[in-house]
């Protein structure tokens, strides 16, 4: 009994002129091989179209949806929102405390409240981002990209930061603020 040469026996006894005739043949079987499959995709969805129009004439409007029916958002938002107001105000009517009647209320108070609101999102004392990007591109006294004010600011720990989009609060601050002059290759400088 005569046994047939392994694929890999035959590949070792051709040349390289016959592969590459080979992988050439192979190659063009798979592009039209693709070309076919893509001409019958093509013919499919034109026939699923064709249905999907003569479905739609028969019914008159498009198929209904399966599982539960859409609700408007919004509507359920808003709906929520005001579960919550009334549970928060019901809350309130129990704690809160009887007003003792004054006569005057200053404005002092009024005003005290609306800087505390301010300045809420920063420490007393602590520098505010843009003096810390000044006091970077100041200190190096040429203009500077946005990922290398970062980079100053955090490794001279000016700011500490544990945000990811650091970059990005760089780079809004350096485009909102009057104090910075952006120039044409997208450094900065005072």
């Amino acid at each position: 009994m005569v046994r047939k040469p392994s694929k890999a026996r035959l590949i070792k006894t051709l040349s390289l002129a016959e592969l590459r005739a080979a992988l050439e043949e192979r190659l063009s079987q798979d592009v039209k091989k693709i070309a076919g499959l893509k001409e019958k995709r093509d013919k499919l969805a034109a026939q699923v179209e064709d249905l999907n129009q003569e479905i739609e004439a028969i019914e008159g409007a498009p198929a209904p949806r399966r599982g539960r029916p859409r609700v408007a958002k919004k509507a359920v938002r808003r709906a929520r929102r005001a579960k919550k107001a009334a549970a928060k105000k019901a809350v309130r009517r129990k704690a809160a405390p009887k007003k003792v009647a004054r006569k005057k209320v200053g404005r002092k108070k009024v005003a005290r409240k609306k800087v505390a609101k301010k300045a809420a999102g920063r420490r007393k004392g602590r520098m505010s981002l843009a003096d810390a990007i000044a006091q970077v591109i100041e200190a190096s006294g040429q203009p500077l990209a946005p990922r290398e004010i970062r980079a100053a600011i955090i490794g001279k720990k000016i700011l500490p930061s544990i945000s990811k989009s650091f970059v990005q609060q760089v780079a809004n601050t350096l485009s909102r603020s009057d104090r910075f002059k952006r120039r044409d290759d997208g450094t900065y400088t005072l």
